[in-house]
This record gives structure tokens, C-alpha cells and sequence, in this order.
């Protein structure tokens, strides 16, 4: 072994077995396992230590990359990319908040430290990234990963990451030319959307089947090596393309998510996450330089309030602007209010070009060292700082929040119901999706014939004229893809223009048909010609462009009717499919909690049939004179009479002979109840079965549920439909049979008691579908 070899893995030991005992002591203590990491990369670095322990702190500083590297792989696995759609609007809003806050910040503090605007600029850039990594360590460590505040921060957190990448093109610029590189930004920002929309789109091809194909015979080993290798795979060809390896793994992640074999892949990778998590966090404290840092302490802790209170307050503001709910948007703000590893990485480059100095680098390290020994203590109290907050906040301001909050559900359900809008959203989405594509296949044809044209091949020109045949080939079914969503949306808008016209008439037939054409080809024209100005760098020249748009012309008008069956394929492979995987990760997920709810939270109750015999002494009394709930503890669910079925029969229903009686409640409790009903019973005919028969089931009310903060009385399940809940797993906290007044949570699981019918309309109803209330559902008992 070479000596670099031998000492590399002597320094990775003592890093790993350092981190293996703080984080021992750390827990033992109860104290954030991130202080234990950040505490041996201290004691470890330069600044303590009289003599250097590691003797290769940069390959140290490489192999820690792993950890952001497979903490994005497993965010992106199990981010519900479903939900990121839902809150990209926010995530954007509080990402320019936030953005615009700090470098405000960074422009007035700038004049005070002695800084210039190119200075200023690296400053503020590097408040605006917040770390991923603690994050995210600190929100899986409190359990709160699956949270809608969660989710909210880290949809925040994936688009800073795209905006690091444009930074460090933006500040690279500047640094040299004094000016800000508009055009190289440009380029950028369509790159990674090539990037990311056409790995994704190729994983969905593939990804499945080979991940498939390793689990075949139940093989771990090649199951981990798969996974594991389309994470680093694409975040080496993420890093070619001069992008984050954090941005290819976060797609690795989402590609994976899709198939049905996430969870199994989740649970082999784990243990690399946590071990390279480890170092990172250990290379960390290994960068801080104390004398420095102690050097400017005073700096460091006044920009610290600052960019903590800066960045809550504009990422707040940012998504309660947006249509969030307040406490969500306070508790995601907090969970990101520090600075990390993206900063690091500025502040290296701005000392690197000479356009800071090592003041600026060391107030840096400074301020994410104490920023990140906070997060973990703001974070878990943030629920009870924002009520805190709102229960201080002058009455004012809590009236203007409520009315905004009004006008704002106003303004959306007024956009919902507009008919062209809900319409076009998805053509609109796919055309995106296809222009990327579209641009990626021209930008794979280009590096492809560059390659060619560089071979020692006989005729060159003749093996890039084949590359380009197949690359026009490939875009064909895209590009009809797009005139057919192109025509859907014109056909649809101007529909609905004509649709309170007078001269309505007028625009049927051939006259409706010419001006969708028209008005096609026009969009047609403008799409292609800001197409081509895009894509130009990579398209053929001269006459070799207007062959190749001929040719993508012709394959499309001659085999029109074949690329329309392959895109319908395509859609129905990525596009339709989406959704439906997404749901079906979603059930999943569902299952497994309520799964391990039961296991945790045993619930002993049964459902028992008790036929009343014609000497039974029940029979001729009411339900209210048995008063057989406090009796017994057994509640009677419903009554067959004469093959009639009565769910949750009143207090005032008379027992009969041969009536069917349905009991609920623990196994003892029933036995009393049967004891009690079947006295001087005629046993030699067994109870009729019900129709329909009524199950136990169970259901999670989800975070933002409509049911949160309501009572059972207030939502009248049993009139509504016909279900009677029987229980609540509140955490470890079990409510048995709980009273009309029970306030529901989000989070609670509810047990209750249901037909099949009527169970699916209420997990409809919770999963926020709009559902028919049911009908001839009795009068609810009376619990009392």
C-alpha cells in the first residue's frame, strides 16, 4: 500500500472513531449528536492541537463530500416530489425573500467592516445559502422530516441549491470583470434545466427495470451497488457539467422514489448516510480556525442575531405571503436559519480570486459554527415560539393577517374555478417539460458529433450527418408532442373567449378551425424561434441546420400518426405515471405508520353478533333502559331487523326477538354484554350475518387536514358518514372511547367503525376529496 493510501486511512480511523465515541458521550448527555461531530473536527484541527493529528486533511475534506452527496440522495427518496409541486410557489417566494434580506443585510454591515461591493456581494451571498445538511440531520433527529414545515424547508433548501450553482457562476464573473455576466447565468439556468428534466426523464426509462433486475433473487449486495451507483453516477456527471454532485443525487433520490422498491433501498443505504454524515460534520469543525474566529468574536456574534433573525423573518414573511399557514412557515423558517457548507465554498472562492480577505472567511466559519449549535435548540421549540409570537403580536397586525389570509383563499378559489386556467396548466407543464427535452437531445447530438468529428474515422462528415439524422429522430415525437399541446391550448382559450359571444355561430366549423391553426402556427413560430436562439451554440450551421429542420419536418409529417403513438407511450411511462406512483408511495407510507402505530398501541377491541332470542329479558326494553355501554363497556353499533340494517341505533329503539345486535369494545366487555343479552336466549339459531358487514378500521389525519382543531361533535361523522370512532392514538397516549367534544390533531390516529362503503367515503374525505354526504344514516346514539 502507498504511503498516501496507509495515511489516508489512518486519518479517516481516527475521524471515525473520534465521532463514534463524542457522539456516545453526546447522547448520553442528551445533547444534539452535531455538537459531538463539530466538537472532534475542533479538537482534531490546527488551531487546538500543539501538533497535526490528521496528516491529510484535504482528502478528509473530499471523502466528507459523501455525506451531502447521500443525504441528498435519501431526500430526494423520500421528498414527496408530489408536494414539491404544491409549494414550489412558496418555496420561491420565501427563497427571493430571503435572498433580497441578506444581501440588504450584507450592504449595510459591508461600509462597517471595511468592505467593497464586490466584497459585499460575496457576503451576502454566502448568508443566503443555508446548510442542507444540518437541516436536514437535525429534522430527521427530532422526527419531524415528514412535517409540512419539513417539507416546506426543504423545498426552499433544493431551490437555494440551484441558486448556489448560479451564484458561483454570478460571483465568478464579477470577481474578474467588476460586472455582472447576465449572458453566462442565462446559460447556466437553462443547462440545469436540461440537467435535471432529462436525467430525470432517462431514469424513469430505465431506473425502474434495473433496479428490478437487482433485487431479482433476493440479492442486497447488488441492490445496494445499484442504488448507491446511480447516486454517485449522476452526481460525478452533475459535477462534469459543472453543477453541485448535491443536485445529481437529490435527482438519483427522486428517480428512485418512483419505483416500488424505495423503501427497500432506503433501509440498505442508511448506514453509508450516517457514517459519511459523521465525517462531514467532523470536517467542519476540522476548517474552523479559532484564533481567528475568537479574533473577531464580537462581529461574529452581532452578524449571527442578525442573519438568524434576518433570515426567520423574510422566509416567514416569504411564505405566509405565499398562502402558508403561519405556524408551518414560522417552524420551516427556523429550521433552516444557518449558514453551511455552500457558504464555506463562496467564501473559499471570493479569498481564492483575492476579493476578500481572511476576515471575511473567518466571521463566516464563525457565524455558521454558532448558527449551527442553535438550530438544533430553535428548532425544537419553534412551535412554542410562534404561538408565543401570535399571542404578543399587536391586534393589529393579527387582523390584517386574517383578512389577507381571506382575500388570498378568495382569490385562489376564484382562479380554481376558472375553467381556462385549470385546463391549460398541464399542457403548459408539458410543454416545459418537452422544450428541455428536446434541448437535451439536441445538446447529446452536438457532444456526439464533436466526438465523431475528432475519430479517426473514414468520412467524418458522413458519421456526423448519421448522428444528426438520429438526434432529429429522437425529437420528432417531442416535437409534435408540443404542436399538439400548443393546439389544445389554443383550441381551449379560444373557446372560452367564444363562449358568451353573440357571434358565437359565426366561429364554428371552418372559420373555428382556420383561426386554431393560425393562431398555432404563430405560437409554433415564437416557441421555435426562442428554441433556436437558445439551443444555437449546439445546433448544426448554415445549411446543415436547415437540413436538419427539414428532416425533423418531414420524419413528423410522414410518420405523424406513429410519433403520436410513441408519445402517447412517453406520457403514460413519465408524465401519467408521476401521479400515480406518487399516490401509491403516499398509500404506502400510510400503511406502514398505521402498521406500526397498531404495533406499538395495541387496541383490544372486537366486533361480536348477538342474536336476541325470543325469552331473552332484552327483548321489549329500550337501548337507553340497558344502558348497556356503561354497563358493560360494550356500545351497540348497529341493529338487523327482518333483513333491515339500522347503523347506530338511538337510545330510544326497542330490542325484539330475533333482532341481530352488533357489539363493539374489548373482549371482556362483550363477553358481559353477551352474557346479558343472550340470558334465557333460544341458542338453536345462529345470529344472520350482516350485509355489509361493519370493520374496524383505522386512518391518520394528515398535517392541514380540515379535521384539525374541530371537535367530533362539530363534524357529525356519524350523520355525514355513518362511521363512529371509537378511539385516538394521540403519540403514546390512547383515547378510548372519546366524547362528543374531543378536539381531533393532526398526526391523530383515528380508530372507528365502518361499513366498507362508508369507510372509503371517509378516507376519501380525509385524503380531501370532495365526497357526497351519505344518506339515510340514523340519528348518531347517545353516548351519554
Amino acid at each position: 500500500m502507498s504511503p498516501h493510501g496507509a495515511s489516508l486511512i489512518q486519518d479517516l480511523g481516527i475521524v471515525v472513531a473520534g465521532a463514534a465515541i463524542a457522539s456516545t458521550i453526546f447522547r448520553k448527555l442528551k445533547l444534539p449528536v452535531i455538537f459531538a461531530y463539530l466538537t472532534v473536527g475542533l479538537l482534531l484541527g490546527d488551531g487546538i492541537m500543539p501538533v497535526a493529528i490528521l496528516s491529510d486533511e484535504e482528502s478528509i475534506h473530499q471523502i466528507s463530500q459523501l455525506g451531502v452527496l447521500f443525504l441528498l440522495f435519501f431526500m430526494g427518496m423520500e421528498f414527496d416530489l408530489g408536494r414539491l409541486r404544491r409549494v414550489m410557489g412558496a418555496a420561491l417566494m420565501a427563497l427571493v425573500a430571503q435572498t433580497l434580506a441578506m444581501l440588504y443585510l450584507a450592504r449595510l454591515l459591508s461600509p462597517l467592516m471595511g468592505w467593497d461591493n464586490v466584497s459585499s456581494l460575496f457576503f451576502g451571498s454566502l448568508l443566503a445559502i443555508s446548510s442542507t445538511m444540518v437541516t436536514m440531520r437535525v429534522l430527521h433527529e427530532q422526527k419531524r422530516d415528514k412535517m409540512p414545515h419539513a417539507q416546506l424547508a426543504v423545498g426552499i433548501m433544493i431551490l437555494e441549491d440551484l441558486l448556489a450553482v448560479l451564484l458561483l457562476v454570478l460571483l465568478s464573473g464579477v470577481a474578474v470583470t467588476k460586472n455582472l455576466d447576465w449572458q453566462s447565468l442565462e446559460l447556466v439556468s437553462f443547462m440545469m434545466g436540461v440537467f435535471v428534466i432529462g436525467m430525470f426523464f432517462i431514469g424513469r426509462l430505465f431506473a425502474p427495470k434495473l433496479i428490478a433486475y437487482a433485487e431479482d433473487g433476493d440479492n442486497r449486495e447488488a441492490l445496494t451497488i445499484v442504488s448507491a451507483g446511480l447516486a454517485l453516477g449522476i452526481g460525478a456527471l452533475a459535477i462534469r457539467l459543472h453543477f453541485s454532485e448535491a443536485l445529481g443525487a437529490f435527482v438519483a433520490g427522486a428517480i428512485i422514489s418512483r419505483t416500488r422498491l424505495v423503501h427497500t433501498v432506503l433501509n440498505n443505504n442508511r448506514s453509508l448516510r450516517d457514517l459519511f454524515s459523521a465525517v462531514f460534520f467532523v470536517t467542519i469543525g476540522l476548517q474552523i480556525d479559532p484564533v481567528l474566529v475568537l479574533g473577531n468574536i464580537g462581529w461574529v456574534l452581532f452578524i449571527s442575531v442578525l442573519m438568524i433573525v434576518g433570515k426567520i423573518s423574510s422566509c416567514f414573511i416569504g411564505l405566509f405571503l405565499s398562502g402558508q399557514a403561519g405556524n408551518s412557515s414560522y417552524r420551516a423558517s427556523v429550521a433552516k436559519a444557518q449558514i453551511g457548507e455552500f457558504s464555506f465554498i463562496i467564501a473559499a472562492l471570493g479569498k481564492q480570486l483575492g476579493v476578500t480577505d481572511e476576515r471575511l472567511t473567518a466571521i463566516a466559519f464563525g457565524v455558521a459554527l454558532i448558527s449551527i449549535l442553535l438550530t438544533p435548540y430553535l428548532s425544537v421549540s419553534s412551535s412554542e415560539q410562534y404561538k408565543w409570537f401570535a399571542d404578543h403580536m399587536p391586534r393589529q397586525i393579527t387582523r390584517f393577517a386574517k383578512f389577507y389570509r381571506n382575500y388570498l383563499d378568495t382569490v385562489t378559489a376564484e382562479l380554481d374555478k376558472s375553467r381556462v386556467l385549470r385546463l391549460t396548466r398541464r399542457p403548459l407543464i408539458q410543454i416545459t417539460i418537452y422544450f428541455f427535452l428536446i434541448s437535451g437531445i439536441v445538446l447529446g447530438g452536438a457532444v456526439t458529433a464533436r466526438w465523431v468529428s475528432h475519430l479517426d474515422v473514414p468520412d467524418p462528415l458522413l458519421w456526423g450527418l448519421a448522428v444528426w439524422i438520429c438526434t432529429a429522430i429522437l425529437s420528432v415525437p417531442f416535437v409534435i408532442a408540443t404542436a399538439r399541446n400548443i393546439s389544445s391550448i389554443v383550441y381551449m382559450v379560444t373557446d372560452a373567449l367564444m363562449a358568451h359571444n353573440r357571434n358565437r355561430s359565426i366561429m364554428q366549423g371552418r372559420v373555428n378551425n382556420l383561426v386554431n391553426m393560425l393562431a398555432t402556427l404563430l405560437l409554433l413560430l415564437v416557441l421555435g424561434g426562442f428554441f433556436l436562439s437558445v439551443a444555437a451554440p449546439f445546433l448544426p450551421r448554415g445549411t446543415a441546420l436547415i437540413l436538419f429542420a427539414i428532416l425533423v419536418v418531414g420524419i413528423a409529417l410522414f410518420f405523424w400518426r406513429n410519433m403520436v403513438h410513441i408519445n402517447s407511450r412517453i406520457e403514460a411511462l413519465f408524465i401519467d405515471s408521476f401521479n400515480d406512483d406518487g399516490s401509491e408511495q403516499a398509500e404506502q407510507r400510510r400503511l406502514d405508520t398505521i402498521a406500526r402505530l397498531r404495533k406499538d398501541y395495541p387496541w383490544p377491541v372486537e366486533i361480536r353478533e348477538i342474536k336476541i332470542g325470543r325469552l331473552s329479558e332484552a327483548a321489549g326494553k329500550a337501548l337507553r333502559e340497558l344502558n348497556l355501554q356503561t354497563r358493560t363497556g360494550s356500545m351497540i353499533l348497529a341493529l338487523v331487523r327482518s333483513g333491515i340494517e339500522v347503523f347506530n341505533p338511538g337510545p330510544d329503539t326497542y330490542l325484539f326477538p330475533d333482532d341481530t345486535v352488533v357489539l363493539l369494545g374489548p373482549f371482556e366487555s362483550n363477553q358481559k354484554a353477551a352474557d346479558m343479552l343472550s340470558a334465557k336466549t333460544d341458542v338453536s339459531t345462529s345470529p344472520k350475518p350482516i350485509k355489509g358487514a361493519l370493520k374496524i378500521e383505522r386512518v391518520i389525519l394528515p398535517q392541514g387536514s380540515s379535521m384539525d382543531g374541530d371537535t367530533l361533535a362539530g363534524l357529525n361523522l356519524r350523520k355525514r358518514f355513518g362511521i363512529s370512532v371509537i378511539g385516538i392514538q394521540r403519540g403514546a397516549r390512547q383515547i378510548t372511547s372519546p366524547g362528543a367534544e374531543e378536539l381531533l390533531k393532526s398526526g391523530d390516529m383515528l380508530i372507528y367503525v365502518g361499513s366498507e362503503e362508508r369507510s372509503k367515503a371517509f378516507r376519501a374525505f380525509i385524503d380531501g376529496e370532495k365526497v357526497p354526504v351519505m344518506d339515510e344514516i340514523p340519528p348518531p346514539i347517545d353516548n351519554s
